[in-house]
């Protein structure tokens, strides 16, 4: 009987030791995952912060890059004083002057001469409106160029943009003359037939 009780407790005692063990090694189990998820969500902490201090530095580099520019831009916008006082901007001005008041003498002068017909008159008139409207957007176009915050524009492109204008308006005056310089010499040619008929119509005692 003593020997039953003792196997009885020896056995039990086994048990405990066994169960004993196991949760010993379950806690060990359970404090390694413990030690794991504690890596795990430092390294998330860490991988967070990482992204997060690129993402602002992306954001201030995005930013001031962005203000940079902007700055430019602005700057683009505004008209130099030198290109303001450009000289080739009154030579500008002064063709455009000039092409308007030719044309108005030379139309005026042509149809007081009574040598042209209605038809050449109309025709005249025509080429003097065409070319006058194209030196109008010009000039419109001039303003743009020199009005502050209206076109970005460097001040090399400014100038670039100054010396067309200036050809084109050089040119249209050009043209001008060139028309005028034929009307006049078609008048002057009308004009010599005109005072030979009379000169052969007082000869030969014919009424003006």
């Amino acid at each position: 009987m003593k020997k039953l009780l003792f196997l009885l407790l020896l056995a039990g005692g086994s048990c405990v030791a066994l169960s004993q063990s196991q949760e010993i090694e379950q806690l060990k189990l359970d404090l390694e995952k413990l030690a794991q998820m504690k890596r795990m969500l430092q390294s998330m902490y860490d991988g967070y912060n990482t992204l997060s201090k690129g993402y602002n530095q992306v954001i201030l580099k995005t930013k001031d890059n962005f203000d940079l520019h902007k700055n430019y831009l602005d700057q683009l916008l505004q008209v130099a004083p030198a290109i303001r006082n450009y000289p080739v901007i009154q030579s500008i001005i002064g063709n455009q002057t000039t092409l308007v008041s030719e044309s108005i003498a030379a139309y005026g002068n042509y149809l007081k001469s009574g040598l042209f017909s209605v038809a050449e008159l109309g025709s005249i008139k025509g080429s003097f409106d065409r070319i006058q409207s194209v030196i109008s957007k010009k000039i419109s176009q001039l303003n743009l160029v020199l009005t502050p915050g209206t076109l970005r524009m460097s001040d090399q492109e400014r100038i670039r943009s100054i010396d067309r204008i200036d050809k084109d308006v050089g040119d249209a005056l050009a043209t001008v003359r060139a028309l005028v310089k034929e009307q006049d010499a078609i008048a002057a040619v009308r004009g010599q037939q005109k005072r030979d008929n009379n000169a052969m119509r007082a000869w030969y005692g014919f009424k003006q």
